[in-house]
Parts: C-alpha cells; structure tokens; sequence
C-alpha cells in the first residue's frame, strides 16, 4: 500500500478497532488508557518514516472518537497526536455494497452467457454508477486523490458495458467504453499490466469486428472506395493494438499463457485480412509491364503471408504446450483426424486451441487460393491438389471435432467450421461430403438455440 502511494485509510480504520476493542475490554467508555495512546503514536510515527519520499504528503487529520478524555491526557497529547483522527467507518455497509457489486459481476456473466445482451447492457450501466459512487472520488472505497478517480474496478465495468454494445452491434458506443476502460487501467496499474494488455487487446477485437461490418453496410453517401479506405484503417489500427498487447502479455504472461496465445492468433488472423483487403494478386494473363511494376508488390506481400502464417502456428504450438500448465485441457482428444494419431492435430483438445487451428486454416486456405489463381490466370473450375490445402482441411476437421463435442451443432463458431470446411471440401473436389455439411448447417437453423457454457464464456473474454 505504501508503494503505489494509497493513504492510510486501512489504518486509521485498524486504529478504531484497537481503540473501541480495547475500551469494551476495559469496560471503561469514557477514557483511552495511556499505552493506547502510546501505541496510536508509534504506529502514526512509523507510517510516516516508512513512506517514501517522492510521494510524501502530510498525514491526514484523524479524529479519535468523542470519549471525554481527562484533562492530563489531553494536556499530555503529543504533536503527532494533534495531527491524526480516527473516524468511524460502518463496515457492514461497506460489505453489503462490495456484495452488491460481485453480485451484479455474476449477473452480467449470465446474461453474456446466454446471449441477453440488452438486459447485460442495463446492469453493465448499474454497475458502474455503483463502482463510481463506491470507488470514485468521494466514494466510501476511495483511496487517493493522487489516482484522479482512476480505478481498476471501475475500469471493468466500463468494459462491460463496452463488450455488450459491442454484441448488440452499436461498435462507437463500445470503443469510447473500451477507451474509457484503458485510461483507468493506465492511471492505475500502467502499460506493463496484463490488465491493461487486456483492454488494448479488446480495443483490437472491437476494431476487426468494425472492420467487417464495413463489408455489410450499404451506405449511398459513399462510394465503395471510400468503404474499402474506412475497413483498411480499422484493419491498420487492430494490428496495431494486437501488437501492443501480444508485446506486454509475452513479456508479463509468457508465451504458453492463454491470453498470450489469443492475442497472437488474433494477430495472425488480422494480419491475414489485411493482406487480403490490401492485396491484388497479379494473374498469368495481366501485360508484362504490369507484371513487373507489380513484382516487387508481391515479394513484399508473401513476406507478410510468412509472417501472419508464423504468429498462427505459434499460437496453436503454444496453445497445445500451455493447455495442461494452465488447467485447460478436456477430453480425450477429437475422433474424427484418423490416420493422425500422436500428431499435432489430434492434440487439438480445447476450445482455444480449436480456435488458433481455424485461424491458421483460413490463412492457409486463403494464400493458396490466391497463387493458384496467380498460376491458372483466375479460372478453372477443376479439383485442384495443394499441400496448404491438404493441411487446412486437417487443421478444419479437428477444429470442428472440437467445438462440435463441446458447443452443439446449432452453436455460431460450430456453424462456421462447418461452412469454412464445406468450400474447402468443394475446392478439393469432394462434393459429396461438403453437401452433407451445408445440409447440417441448414438443419442446425430449426434446432434449439445455443446456451453457451461455462468454458464457451471463458473461451470469448
């Protein structure tokens, strides 16, 4: 407490107890005995001593309780006596109001667990009115004007109310709670803080998901270059925030960490959009000099492709690596890679580690897709054989394995890997199983909705 500068509330209150315990003990409700005074002292004096100086500031008045003290205790006060007060705190207030709070945390987890984001939205609301009031300046909880009503619970809720605008799609109401949600963390805890790596990689996640509602929106007041200008800078700024906190939550967490490991696979799947908004692959057919002025485009561009495909294959090494050091792994493993026993694919076991093989598939299916139109000149309807192709349909079916056993069918992330996996499966020529797969995918529409579980909530935080 006395390094990051908080007042010494705690031990005024600790005081009071000494001091109205003591008086119960005596049965005397009108006097302080001189040794607790003594004792009152000493601690206010070493308090002092201990607090470093760049932070150093007068100790607050503290008022002992109305007790009538006999005259010679009070003409006996020391200097240091004159400068400390004691004030009575109800404490069970204090209690049922911290209960409150926790109590509304689990109702916002409910709520975002199944799916009642407008109810999640008015208790997110709730709650930060309460955390204000409780830990802002002022507050019953608040400890030091230093902090400018900064609070790391205060910045939570702000992100809650972040995260449910942002699942009822209203992204600029979310950004300025994230961002809210980022200046306490800031204030409070710094830029080296798992917790704040946290808000910058929801910042990151809030502008992807900005950056494909930009393809959904039919806006008559702009051409579609302005469009595709608008979802290349959200593209630019969550890569930019992926990094930031991928950086701090390496150095804080370690690579194995499951936060770790969702910042680089986002990172990797952001980097693989990117290419693709960006990218205009040159096809056999285009002019000569238009195939050279584009060369050096293109190097650049496959070196971005090695890049991304890099950060996705460590987040699934280090997704497999961390599962069992931090408590994630269930099951026996999907059944559905056979021939694959005791490779990487049937470690696929958990929900994370579905998701980092489905981001590493797209990026693989999505790089192939594009040098063989390079090499066919952007035609041909025929089966085509490529090794990224091969390891994508793997790294697809054991994702799907995976969120099929352990989130239902009906679930959106099951649904699609399934449609991911169907184009795949029609690219490489196998028609007959990709049908079989749109038709789950329609079934799954009449079935009843998803419930997500404990471990599908903690798999989106």
């Amino acid at each position: 407490l006395l390094v990051v500068g908080w007042d010494l509330s705690f031990y005024h209150n600790l005081l009071v107890y000494l001091i109205t315990n003591h008086q119960a003990k005596t049965n005397n409700k009108r006097r302080i005995s001189t040794v607790m005074m003594r004792r009152v002292d000493t601690l206010v004096l070493l308090l002092r001593r201990c607090r470093p100086r760049p932070m150093d500031f007068p100790c607050p008045r503290i008022s002992l309780p109305a007790l009538n003290a006999p005259p010679v205790l009070r003409q006996a006060q020391s200097p240091v006596r004159a400068m400390v007060t004691v004030t009575r705190t109800d404490f069970s207030a204090l209690k049922r109001k911290e209960e409150h709070i926790h109590m509304l945390h689990a109702d916002i987890s409910e709520c975002y667990g199944d799916g009642r984001y407008g109810e999640g939205l008015k208790v997110s609301i709730e709650l930060l009115e309460l955390c204000k009031t409780h830990f802002g300046p002022g507050g019953d909880a608040y400890k030091s004007e230093s902090l400018g009503g900064h609070h790391p619970v205060i910045a939570s809720a702000h992100n809650n109310i972040a995260l449910m605008n942002k699942m009822l799609g209203k992204h600029e109401e979310a950004r300025k709670h994230y961002e809210s949600s980022l200046g306490h963390y800031v204030h409070t805890v710094g830029k080296k803080h798992p917790s704040y790596a946290t808000a910058v990689h929801n910042l990151g996640g809030l502008c992807r998901s900005m950056a494909d509602h930009v393809l959904t929106e039919e806006d008559t007041n702009r051409g579609r270059s302005a469009q595709n200008l608008q979802r290349g800078q959200l593209l630019d700024e969550s890569i930019s925030f992926f990094e930031e906190a991928l950086t701090v939550r390496s150095a804080e967490l370690g690579d194995s960490h499951p936060n770790t490991v969702a910042s680089r696979s986002n990172l990797g799947a952001t980097l693989s959009a990117h290419i693709i908004h960006w990218d205009t692959p040159t096809i056999s057919n285009t002019p000569e000099k238009k195939r050279k002025k584009s060369s050096r485009l293109s190097r650049l561009t496959e070196e971005r492709w090695s890049i991304a495909e890099g950060h996705l294959r460590k987040a699934l090494e280090s997704s497999l690596s961390g599962s069992d050091d931090y408590g994630d792994r269930e099951g026996e493993g999907n059944g559905d890679s056979e021939g694959d026993e005791g490779t990487i694919y049937s470690k696929i076991t958990t929900l994370q580690s579905a998701g980092s093989a489905q981001n590493l598939a797209v990026c693989l299916k999505v790089h192939a897709d594009r040098d063989v139109a390079v090499a066919s000149g952007g035609a041909g309807d025929e089966a085509i054989d490529d090794e990224r192709y091969a390891e994508a349909l793997k790294l697809y079916r054991a994702a799907l394995a995976v969120r099929s056993s352990k989130l239902g069918g009906a679930h959106p992330d099951t649904v699609a890997t399934k449609f991911s996996l169907a184009e795949l499966l029609t690219i490489t020529g196998d028609r007959e199983t990709s049908d079989i797969l749109r038709q789950e995918i329609v079934a799954s529409v009449d079935q009843k909705p998803y419930t997500r579980t404990k471990s599908t909530v903690k798999n989106n935080k």
